[in-house]
């Protein structure tokens, strides 16, 4: 059994049984890096012994922040016989990446929806059939990583116009004249729409959840994580944006206006209500 630690002030995982994937994050600018190395390695050492597994190397890699100097990176890559990426990444499907994402991060969902429809005739199909297949397929591959993070409005866009694109025309070479407004489509049944849902809608949905679980799941081990970085979940709607934030919480930030139209108070001893 491990304490894994992920920050000083940051609550401990007790029990690691199985760690497939382990992130390991330095500064080279508080110790000299052959120093900094022999730490990182007698800490890999102590986690092979105690848990019993080993790191394959081959599929490791390290990646500098822009500040490390070249000297730096080639000691370091060299000594780990590792070599160093420009980026994370991905873990469990998810990009990892720092600061605001670019639209490219994400292109490859673009990628995926197209692929999808390579292999359907749209032709054969009404437009009953195709509202299925737009609401059964096309907006669940892109759900994974809208849950973790806010799709640029670019990847958005192309989103919607693939799903659009597909509805109204037969064939790529078709043109596909659209008769109805697709905001009109987008609406719900009883409004007189389809049922259809543009992705920015779904993805500020799934953002809104993730900060609900902020302010109402204190024992949750994210909001716990959250927590220590951040500050406390009772006081999410006052907390100001910094400079230094990451682009997952400023995201959470902005959305508290819409988080706030849901709400509202439960008086129970009196001593959170606010009036």
């Amino acid at each position: 059994m491990l304490n894994l630690e992920s920050g000083s002030k940051l609550p401990q995982m007790p029990h690691a049984y199985r760690v497939y994937s382990l992130l390991m994050i330095a500064s080279c600018s508080v110790e000299p890096p052959r120093r900094l190395v022999t730490s990182c390695k007698l800490f890999l050492d102590t986690f092979c012994k105690q848990s019993g597994q080993l790191i394959n190397f081959h599929k490791s890699s390290l990646v500098f922040s822009k500040n490390t100097r070249t000297l730096d990176k080639h000691v370091v890559s060299g000594i780990f016989n590792i070599p160093h990426t420009a980026s994370i990444g991905k873990y469990l499907g998810c990009l990892m990446f720092h600061g605001r994402p670019a639209p490219e991060l994400f292109q490859n969902l673009v990628v995926k929806t197209n692929a999808k429809l390579d292999s359907w005739k749209a032709k054969c199909f009404s437009k009953a059939g195709r509202v299925v297949l737009i609401q059964s397929n096309l907006e669940c591959l892109p759900t994974h990583a809208m849950q973790c993070y806010k799709l640029p409005a670019k990847i958005t866009t192309q989103l919607d116009r693939i799903h659009r694109d597909f509805f109204w025309k037969n064939s790529n070479s078709d043109k596909g004249f659209p008769l109805v407004a697709w905001d009109k489509i987008c609406r719900p049944k009883f409004l007189g729409g389809l049922g259809l849902i543009k992705s920015v809608a779904v993805n500020t949905a799934y953002l809104a959840k993730l900060g609900w679980k902020i302010r109402t799941q204190p024992d949750n081990f994210w909001v716990q994580q959250m927590h220590a970085k951040y500050g406390s979940p009772e006081h999410f709607f006052e907390a100001r944006k910094k400079q230094t934030d990451s682009w997952v919480w400023k995201c959470l930030l902005q959305l508290r206006p819409f988080i706030k139209q849901g709400v509202c108070w439960k008086v129970g001893n009196g001593r959170t209500i606010n009036f």
